[in-house]
């Protein structure tokens, strides 16, 4: 491969620009991965009033972001700017338009010193054709190639793409467009780099390509799995190639350690992190970052051809809590994690970063004591929304890193009796009694930040809901760890009821409780074989349970479609991608 002049890749400061699309979604749970491009659609064609005030918002937001010292914004996506004569005439006519509203985005992205960047699904598909066929196809990868050609030279000001491989849309996704899970294995993923990076070498532009992968068919470990990444990437460089990564083998949770890929090849890599936290209450409520990208960047401090970070203000997870960011009723904790996340990426430390910020929005407020405050947030979130006991635990199933914080799923909370068994199957007696007394002194300490927060001054929003919604979350692990189970269960619906009273929008607590069945007995005392401490894949992993197992949930689903809770099945790409 020709090696070309390398980019100023030094200093990328991303973050994402979805946010000024959402303002006129009405659903009542939103999935804030991509932009909802129907909600703002009218007969069939972009709503001018919603372009306009697209345009408005995106004016301030990019001012916004740019005085944080962020230098580049990413746009969804690809499919809504790249034309195809095998789209029907009034696609091809609503194309058109959104081409017209991109440029516009793109130039208010430059004038604020912003370079714009685009993402992209491999692949897109048209919900109107068949076209391009099959999704797993050789012909897939080249009509993408194709549409990022196009692209590319159509919009001479984009900066770069950002491709992601590894999840698509659910299928209930509605819209001109709907990706799938086009690349299934390594080969494919290697096919589809040596067919695009030439592209972004002609037309010395960046391709960024996420390892993000949710553990769906052979490329679903690609994200911590060193055999998998080295099959993809070995022998594959450009000074045009930038791999993005979260900081852990999983999504945006604590407890995770540094992702060892940082340091596996001499690729030029970005780390991803998250200001709207979407397992923490998406800004809601105070859930610092600062703390821990701060220690995620020290990690990484000898890692080969680290250039830049990726910041989500607005993007992750389905919720129905509703600001934001720059924007409407902004999250004043989601904008102090922006700016601490950017003055991070420039050397900063993230006490100094957060005493600026306050002094910004709070002149009146004491500094000096506000990075102690955030460390006490910090340690409620540790020890009250984690079972730190079980976070620290490293589990694996198939090709997934067990998620370290399980009975809170974006804006719900789970009381689940099969959780209980399984909660309590991997956390010992004694450290059970330990992590209910480590709860209690989390929700003491929470109750007191309120009046620190009002004595000194600092931002107090969200606080009185945290303390409501952690009081749940600590009679919910009573519940989990306690032998008898019954009075925090009375606990739990009481403070429901009173909860739903006083909280709109609110996290959804659902309580299923039975007696275990047989069969959830006997998938309890299947565990140890089932999941994994370690990484590495065991002789039993390859012989039964990274296809056969697959196998047998496929004809579960086909018996017994509700084997597995509605919202685990509906939302995101569902449980099944676990199977795959």
């Amino acid at each position: 491969m020709e090696t070309l002049q390398s980019p100023s890749l030094s200093d990328w400061r991303i973050i994402d620009g979805i946010g000024p699309f959402f303002r006129s979604v009405r659903t009542k749970r939103v999935n804030w991965s991509k932009v909802p491009f129907a909600d703002w659609e009218r007969n069939g064609q972009p709503c001018p009033a919603r372009i306009a005030q697209v345009m408005s918002d995106s004016r301030r937001f990019a001012a916004c972001v740019a005085d944080e010292g962020y230098n580049a914004i990413t746009f969804d996506d690809l499919a809504h700017l790249s034309q195809w004569d095998g789209y029907p005439a009034e696609l091809r006519d609503k194309i058109d338009r959104y081409r017209e509203l991109y440029a516009d985005l793109f130039r208010i992205a430059r004038a604020q010193g912003l370079r714009p960047l685009l993402t992209t699904d491999v692949v897109p598909c048209a919900t109107q054709c068949r076209e391009p066929i099959d999704p797993t196809a050789t012909v897939a990868i080249d009509w993408l190639a194709e549409s990022v050609d196009r692209g590319l030279s159509d919009f001479p000001e984009l900066a770069g793409m950002i491709l992601r491989i590894g999840e698509c849309d659910e299928a209930r996704t509605r819209g001109d467009f709907r990706s799938r899970l086009t690349i299934r294995t390594p080969r494919q993923a290697r096919r589809l780099l040596q067919t695009l990076l030439p592209v972004f070498e002609r037309h010395r532009r960046t391709l960024f390509f996420r390892l993000w992968t949710v553990g769906a068919y052979p490329i679903g470990d690609l994200l911590w799995h060193p055999r998998t990444f080295g099959r993809v990437f070995h022998g594959i460089d450009s000074p045009w190639l930038c791999l993005s990564l979260k900081p852990g083998e999983s999504d945006f949770f604590r407890y995770l350690t540094v992702n060892a890929h940082f340091f596996r090849s001499r690729h030029r890599k970005i780390v991803e992190f998250q200001a709207r936290r979407e397992y923490e209450g998406f800004g809601e409520y105070p859930g610092f970052a600062g703390v821990q990208a701060a220690e995620v960047l020290a990690a990484l401090s000898g890692a080969p051809n680290l250039c830049g970070i990726s910041v989500w203000c607005q993007t992750g997870g389905w919720g129905r809590f509703k600001r934001l960011t720059y924007l409407r009723d902004s999250s004043p904790w989601v904008e102090l994690n922006v700016s601490v996340l950017g003055a991070l990426a420039r050397g900063e430390t993230w006490r100094n970063a957060a005493s600026c910020w306050l002094k910004r929005h709070a002149p009146e407020a004491d500094p000096t004591a506000f990075p102690e405050f955030l460390l006490r947030l910090q340690r409620v979130i540790d020890h009250l929304l984690y079972l730190r006991c079980f976070a620290e635990q490293p589990l694996y199933f198939r090709r997934v890193r067990i998620p370290p914080l399980l009975y809170v799923y974006w804006d719900r909370i789970l009381v689940l009796s099969p959780l209980r068994c399984l909660l309590r199957h991997w956390i010992s007696p004694a450290d059970r009694a330990r992590a209910i007394r480590e709860g209690e002194d989390a929700f003491v300490e929470l109750e007191t930040l309120e009046t620190q927060a009002r004595d000194h001054g600092f931002p107090s929003q969200g606080l009185a809901f945290q303390r409501d919604t952690f009081e749940i979350l600590l009679a919910v692990r009573a519940y989990y760890l306690n032998d008898a189970p019954e009075a925090a269960l009375m606990h739990i619906r009481r403070l429901k009821k009173q909860y739903k009273q006083r909280w709109r929008p609110r996290y959804a607590i659902r309580i299923q409780v039975a007696e275990p069945t047989r069969s959830a007995r006997r998938l309890i005392a299947l565990m140890p074989l089932l999941c994994r401490r370690t990484p590495r894949y065991r002789l039993v992993d390859r012989l039964l349970f990274l296809r056969p197992l697959g196998w047998v949930h496929g004809w579960m689903r086909r018996f017994n479609p509700k084997w597995v809770p509605r919202f685990a099945r509906k939302r995101a790409m569902g449980i099944d991608s676990l199977f795959r």
